[in-house]
């Protein structure tokens, strides 16, 4: 009974149970180190995205713009030629004009010159001294088929029509000096009362000079001189 009147001691055990890992501090740490790396990761990657776009849109931007100016230049490279062949066609239209001109002045003076030739045939008796005559009936002769106007004509011929005579030696070799002029009379589509005066012969000596002219030139007897020489290396 002594033993049931003791009062036994109590022992008394603390335990303390700790929250699991996930739930503690260095969890919570841990957490908000996975979520800065994420966010960082997600800046990082989406501030590439960005700088990638942008660089995509600066290359297209500037290749529009060199597209741009390509087309710009290739649209006043248009315009330059355009221009350049307005004015090659104009200087050519107006070499045209000058050439006709000369030839037309000098068909004028060379009839004016024939027709004084006529007039001092028709009055050879008058002429007391018959070397006086001839001398003059020489200068005049010399002064229709003048070697300077000739040349002065070639020269204007052929900033019109350039190379034409060249073209026509190469593959006509034995034409004359003569025939080329009778050539260059009929590319201008000079009438044959034209041609008359500027060669100094007769119209029925034109058309003698036409005919053995298309023989050389190897032509069909129905073939076009005129339509030939006009049309010869356009």
């Amino acid at each position: 009974s002594n033993l049931l009147n003791q009062v036994s001691e109590t022992t008394t055990l603390k335990i303390i149970i700790l929250p699991p890992w996930y739930k503690s501090k260095q969890g919570y740490l841990l957490y908000a180190g996975i979520i800065l790396l994420t966010l960082t990761l997600f800046f990082v990657i989406h501030k590439r995205k960005i700088k990638k776009e942008q660089s995509l849109l600066e290359l297209k931007f500037l290749k529009e713009q060199e597209k741009l100016v390509a087309e710009k230049t290739i649209e006043n490279d248009k315009k330059i030629i355009k221009l350049k062949n307005l004015a090659l066609k104009n200087e050519l239209k107006l070499k045209s004009k000058q050439l006709a001109n000369t030839a037309m002045a000098l068909v004028k003076k060379n009839e004016a010159l024939l027709s004084l030739k006529e007039e001092l045939l028709i009055n050879k008796s008058s002429f007391e001294n018959y070397f006086s005559f001839k001398k003059l009936l020489k200068k005049v002769d010399n002064s229709i088929g003048h070697k300077d106007e000739w040349e002065v004509f070639e020269y204007n011929f052929n900033q019109v029509h350039e190379e034409f005579f060249k073209k026509l030696k190469d593959e006509f070799p034995k034409l004359t000096h003569k025939d080329l002029k009778m050539c260059a009379y009929i590319k201008m589509n000079l009438s044959t009362k034209e041609i008359a005066p500027l060669m100094n012969i007769s119209l029925r000596g034109v058309e003698t000079h036409r005919y053995r002219l298309k023989k050389k030139l190897e032509l069909e007897n129905d073939a076009s001189l005129t339509s030939y020489l006009v049309n010869f290396s356009s």
